[in-house]
Parts: structure tokens; C-alpha cells; sequence
């Protein structure tokens, strides 16, 4: 696996979460993937996640906790 050079951040509502991996995905060309801890506990229902890389925010995207 090739990790991510640049920093990465993972929020999920206004707590930020715990990135395990951030890096190449295993058998796709140019696909990333990031992998999150959600803790034990988490509230279900929608919630609004933003990924930050190397300082440059996402849009927000809503999903699922379930």
C-alpha cells in the first residue's frame, strides 16, 4: 500500500475522527481511499463529513451511521 505524502483529516459532525489509512487504493489506478475510525457510541442517523488533504477542504457530503 502507498500511504498519502500530504496530511489528512477526516470530521465527522464538528469531532474529528481517526484516520487509520489515506492512501492508494490496492488494485485501482489513480483511485484513494481513507479509512476512518468511528468510535463505539456514535450517535446513528446523518451526518455531515468533510476530508481535508494537505490543508484543502471537501465539499461536506452527508452520510449514514448506522
Amino acid at each position: 500500500m502507498n500511504p498519502a505524502v500530504n496530511p489528512v483529516t477526516v470530521t465527522i459532525g464538528k469531532e474529528q475522527r481517526k484516520v487509520l489509512f489515506a492512501g492508494l487504493a490496492p488494485s485501482f489506478a489513480q483511485l484513494y481511499q481513507v479509512s476512518v475510525q468511528i468510535p463505539d457510541g456514535e450517535a446513528s442517523g446523518s451526518a455531515v463529513l468533510t476530508l481535508s488533504v494537505g490543508g484543502q477542504q471537501s465539499a461536506p457530503v452527508t452520510i449514514t451511521v448506522q
